[in-house]
């Protein structure tokens, strides 16, 4: 009954945070061959195994019961509670303690994207309010740090698109900052095309990256590509209204805000 009764929360648990749903299935399992095993006793009501093999099997089903709790609730809880931290951290060694523990869950794209998507809200109002070099500054350390996880999941998952995306954002927010990143962010994007032909992500990326090199021709016509694939969306509208701004008060360039990718 208690394994029963907490894959709801559980679940809905993971799909608010890391939609990462292994534990939730693996406790599902559990509790239907549980079931199966108490309808093969109301059928078959001699003992099927033995007393010492029903309390080894008893122990392991306890076990694999612990750990997955372990992975859904305690590791998801621990990387959602350090996320805050990264956002009311007092020093940059604090801010770079909850960034690193964060990402404790190797491999874990929504964590690294929940992570570092909070992380760059919360430092573009902190930009905005202060557009100082040292300010700029302070927010590229720790986008570098980012950009090391980023790289490591890239290298275990070549072909996640998302993983592309966000990277390619990241370093397009650096470069806004005063680091200069386009050809690595296109480099990026002209991955995605492959992974993900026509999508209009990677167009409204492949604008702001054109936008950044000055290419306000090929800029248009990429966002234009992108409202043709989406015209209703609201992420691509709020993106067409990002360069129709740009390009009123080019050169100069403010950072673009997307949330969600």
């Amino acid at each position: 009954f208690l394994i029963l009764a907490s894959l709801v929360p559980l679940h809905l648990l993971q799909m608010q945070t890391g939609f990462d749903t292994v534990a939730t299935y693996a406790l599902l399992a559990l509790a239907l061959g549980y079931a199966l095993s108490l309808e093969r006793r109301m059928h078959a009501p001699e003992r099927i195994l033995s007393k010492q093999a029903s309390v080894v099997a008893g122990v392991a089903l306890a076990l694999l019961v612990l750990i997955s709790l372990k992975v859904a609730f305690l590791d998801e809880y621990t990387s959602i509670e350090a996320v805050f931290r990264t956002l009311h951290a007092k020093t940059a060694s604090e801010q770079v303690t909850a960034i690193e523990a964060s990402l404790a869950r190797q491999g874990s794209f929504e964590s690294l994207r929940m992570s570092y998507s909070s992380f760059l809200k919360g430092s573009l109002v902190a930009y905005a309010q202060s557009p100082t070099k040292a300010t700029a500054d302070s927010i590229l350390a720790r986008a570098h740090l980012y950009e090391g996880y980023f790289q490591k999941l890239l290298a275990a998952q070549p072909h996640d698109y998302r993983a592309h995306v966000n990277y390619a954002y990241l370093l397009l927010v650096m470069t806004g900052l005063g680091e200069d990143r386009v050809v690595d962010a296109k480099e990026l994007i002209t991955a995605s095309y492959a992974l993900s032909p026509g999508h209009p992500i990677s167009l409204v990326l492949d604008s702001i990256a054109e936008l950044y090199r000055g290419n306000i021709a090929k800029a248009d016509q990429l966002m234009e590509a992108a409202m043709t694939i989406n015209p209703d969306v609201a992420f691509t509208k709020e993106a067409a209204a990002y360069l129709a701004r740009q390009k009123q008060q080019f050169p100069t360039i403010s950072i673009v805000k997307i949330e969600n990718l």
